[in-house]
């Protein structure tokens, strides 16, 4: 069977663009990423009609489920601009007055790109204005993906759909706005958290997709490694003290504190925790999320759970001082709690909270772990290609390898979107606390000796524990490289 011609070669040979406008997209799409069709129509060199005639002549021959059900989008979309067009030229104020059969078209594409999202493992999905159109973008396994361009006229209907779908003020477009809805796909019911924001060209969407089912609890299915497991397991069985995790946001902090409590919980715990906001409901546990609002802050909601006899305290972050003082006491005077903060690595934390004015006595008194994480690809295993790291590379690396390692590097294929990688794991480093930390606390001593000090006392940093899962082959070494160059 011949390989299938690109779209671009497609493109050419049918008359819709010329070699120099193909030159163009393919240097654009060097520096951006997307798919080359998207970028012939987003430049105006195709009509969008053009793209689907040529994708439709592109999957010709032979045809699968799959790639029928990949082409379903395209036809729909070209079926609901054709019927919209009336309800896309009615302004924000009067979408209220539209009658559902003339906002059907509307309801499918949105329904449609949501799905999508779903089918495509997507964490948020993107909607929003652009220079030619509205833009809409996949994240997945941590990237900003582009999907499609739809025309500019269109997102205005499309806003005031999901507003509807989130609970949200249709007539109001000046100011942000928060909602969430529920969306039951495939027998799975999913929470989404939408956000809207107002931009120059329109309003700008991300919904967020939580989906309860591939939420798989515990620490060994987070990917933390089977010694690394055994030192948390310990930490987690002390009767009082603080444990932190730390990282950027989209770490995965929160499914690792969820983990951790999992864990522990029993009936014959009693565990609280505040949130903002609470992702995934547990068993057991009394969750509660911030309304700042109605006064319901961290602080003033752990003052009030304190009241409530806890042995387990949860406080997703650390924002300001009262919060993390009232944490640390309430860690001294004989709860476990688990919290977040946002920083580069394990040892900066400390540093972090004495500047915001937490005493350095309480701290070398309570905290006893502090893990520091980020999320890596993983790379595909039906195209990962293997070879053999030269003499150059392995000195480059600065850890020690074995010898006979065997690293793989990303390829791309139909299973992973051609991107190399499907699904991620977390790298870590975990922080416990010793004499010759909390010493050094006492001084206010820097980040860097605090770290040399947890390396001395058997921290393994995060980008060796990265190294030991490129060896076990689970992602590459760029992708190391490239997550953990800001920790340090």
């Amino acid at each position: 069977m011949q390989p299938r011609k690109r779209i671009g070669e497609r493109l050419i040979e049918a008359g819709l663009i010329t070699q120099e406008q193909l030159q163009i997209a393919l240097q654009e799409q060097k520096k951006t990423g997307e798919l080359i069709g998207a970028i012939l129509y987003g430049n105006g060199f195709i009509t969008q009609k053009d793209l689907f005639t040529v994708l439709s002549m592109s999957y010709s021959g032979e045809y699968t489920k799959e790639k029928e059900e990949e082409m379903d989008l395209p036809r729909d979309i070209t079926d609901i601009v054709r019927q919209s067009r009336a309800v896309l030229r009615t302004t924000i104020r009067d979408v209220d007055k539209i009658s559902d059969i003339s906002m059907a078209p509307v309801v499918r594409l949105v329904e449609q790109i949501i799905v999508t999202g779903m089918k495509k493992r997507a964490t948020d999905i993107h909607i929003g204005p652009d220079v030619k159109g509205t833009r809409i973008r996949y994240r997945i396994d941590g990237l900003l993906q582009h999907a499609m361009y739809l025309p500019k006229d269109m997102l205005p209907a499309i806003v005031s759909r999901v507003k509807i779908l989130g609970a949200m003020n249709i007539a109001e477009s000046r100011i942000p706005q928060d909602g969430s809805t529920e969306f039951v796909w495939e027998t799975k019911v999913f929470d989404i958290r939408i956000s809207t924001f107002p931009l120059t060209g329109g309003e700008n969407i991300v919904m967020r997709i939580l989906d309860k089912s591939q939420l798989l609890l515990g620490l060994d299915n987070l990917g933390f490694l089977a010694n690394d497991i055994e030192t948390l397991k310990k930490s987690l069985s002390v009767p009082y003290g603080m444990i932190i995790v730390t990282g950027p946001t989209g770490s995965g902090k929160t499914t690792t504190l969820y983990s951790a409590l999992s864990t522990i919980n029993s009936v014959f715990k009693n565990i609280f925790t505040i949130e903002d906001p609470v992702e995934y409901q547990l068993p057991l546990i009394r969750q509660s999320q911030i309304n700042v609002k109605a006064g319901l802050t961290f602080a003033a909601g752990l003052r009030s759970i304190l009241r409530q006899d806890p042995d387990v305290i949860l406080v997703g972050e650390m924002r300001d001082m009262e919060t993390a003082e009232l944490a640390i006491r309430s860690a001294l005077t004989g709860h476990l709690v688990f919290t977040t903060l946002h920083t580069n690595n394990a040892a900066s934390s400390l540093p972090r909270l004495i500047d915001m004015g937490v005493e350095p006595f309480l701290l070398a008194s309570t905290i006893d772990t502090i893990i520091s994480q980020r999320l890596v690809r993983m790379l595909c295993n039906n195209c990962k290609e293997a070879y053999s790291p030269s003499s150059e590379m392995r000195e480059s690396i600065g850890v020690a390898v074995p010898e006979n390692a065997v690293f793989f590097m990303a390829k791309g294929c139909k299973e992973c979107n051609d991107t190399g990688y499907r699904g991620r794991t977390i790298i870590y480093e975990i922080m416990k606390m010793n004499e010759s930390l909390r010493k050094l606390i006492l001084v206010k001593s820097g980040s860097d000796t605090l770290a040399a000090a947890a390396r001395k006392g058997g921290m393994e940093p995060m980008y060796e524990t990265g190294i030991r899962k490129v060896v076990l082959g689970l992602t590459s070494l760029e992708e190391v490289i490239s997550t953990t160059r800001t920790a340090y």
